[in-house]
């Protein structure tokens, strides 16, 4: 019921927004310079790596996750204790520990338990944002679920033409990063991170990527 109240009001918004535009792959690389541009000199060394080879899988992210429209929606739905990063498994709760202990000093010897049922884990709902798919539980409000809300704006304002408050709150993100952000906010990023990101942007090659672009 909770994740139908939230796609109703998802749809209601983007509704009631019309102004929203398709970018350029060119136009979406000259953003994403714009910004690196900003960076100070002394940046995090991690993010200094290659430049182009960052902006073209940033870029190739933009075109995987939201074609670039800078009015895309989507919704993902995830467990809710998930901590993000591959081979994650949740730590066992001390009611699941007692309970699996209590079944073994139950189970008669020489016989077979019959197979108990787990409870299936509670689910979140997160709704991606505009051009860069910002999710409304880290980067925004939405007002239909609780929010860090980083960079102190309502998501609809990631859904029309103008990218430089969607560009404003990933330099936001970047510069917190670089900082060595701590807490539930650096575990949040890490989730968006596994969750949304694709893979096979990693093999992009800059030139070959933007070969059509001046």
């Amino acid at each position: 019921m909770r994740v139908m109240l939230a796609k109703l009001a998802v749809l209601a918004m983007v509704a009631s927004i019309s102004d929203g535009v398709v970018l350029s792959k060119c136009d979406v690389r000259d953003h994403f310079e714009a910004l690196l541009k900003k960076l100070p000199n002394d940046s995090n060394p991690t993010l200094l790596f290659n430049v182009e080879k960052m902006i073209a899988i940033a870029t190739c992210h933009v075109e995987l996750a939201s074609g670039f429209n800078t009015s895309a929606v989507k919704q993902l739905t995830v467990p809710s204790d998930f901590n993000g990063g591959p081979g994650h498994r949740r730590k066992r709760s001390s009611s699941e520990e007692d309970s699996n202990s209590s079944e073994k000093k139950d189970r008669p010897k020489g016989g077979r338990s019959k197979p108990t049922r787990r409870p299936v884990p509670p689910k979140d709902v997160w709704t991606l944002y505009g051009i860069f798919q910002l999710p409304d539980r880290v980067m925004c409000d939405s007002g239909l679920v609780p929010s860090l809300n980083i960079c102190q704006t309502n998501c609809s304002n990631f859904l029309d033409d103008d990218v430089d408050d969607d560009i404003a709150c990933v330099e936001q993100i970047i510069a917190k990063v670089m900082a060595g952000q701590q807490g539930e906010a650096k575990l949040l990023l890490k989730k968006v991170h596994s969750l949304v990101f694709q893979k096979e942007c990693l093999a992009v090659k800059y030139d070959n990527y933007f070969a059509g672009c001046p």
